[in-house]
């Protein structure tokens, strides 16, 4: 079995992105930290591109360098100095939503393939991932599962695609 980054650098699959306001396949995005993805595969002749929304929680954050960091290694700010509004405001921007990686990317899309590629119909989907049959909402997530599926399929040749799914494990 390989890992995830075995099978990313094996691949050459590099990633760019931007943040967005929302993602339009998913209701209350705005609430989540949402990115425009582009993964690039540089391992096929030429380069493969394979673009789509990607949402993470709000919880998924990365901790800045602290903003006072250069400052306390040269001794130029007391230990002990008082509170004031401003330190308030600096504590919020030590964190940031974390960006996305290859590997988060390719683990969410190989999960949803792999249901997609698991199920034989729409049903069985449903019942499978907990949506009610006759819900035109999880249609609609089961058919935007089945694009990024198909774009997933087109982006990466059909023996790394079955690979991706089955036998690289996820991080």
């Amino acid at each position: 079995m390989k890992t995830m980054k075995e099978f990313i650098d094996e691949n050459k699959i590099d990633i760019e992105f931007v943040a967005v306001p929302e993602n339009p396949h998913m209701k209350d995005s705005k609430k989540m930290n949402n990115w425009y993805v582009t993964l690039l595969n540089k391992s096929v002749e030429g380069t493969s591109i394979m673009s789509l929304y990607y949402s993470m929680g709000t919880g998924i954050v990365e901790k800045r360098k602290s903003i006072y960091s250069s400052e306390w290694r040269r001794g130029s700010l007391p230990f002990n100095r008082p509170k004031t509004i401003q330190d308030e405001e600096d504590r919020k921007h030590l964190y940031r939503p974390a960006q996305p990686t290859v590997s988060d990317v390719l683990n969410c899309l190989a999960s949803d393939a792999s249901g997609i590629e698991n199920a034989r119909d729409f049903n069985e989907w449903a019942s499978e991932y907990g949506y009610d049959e006759d819900s035109r909402e999880a249609e609609r997530i089961y058919k935007v599962c089945q694009d990024q599926a198909n774009q997933l399929q087109a982006f990466l040749p059909d023996e790394k695609y079955n690979e991706l799914l089955f036998e690289v494990e996820p991080e």
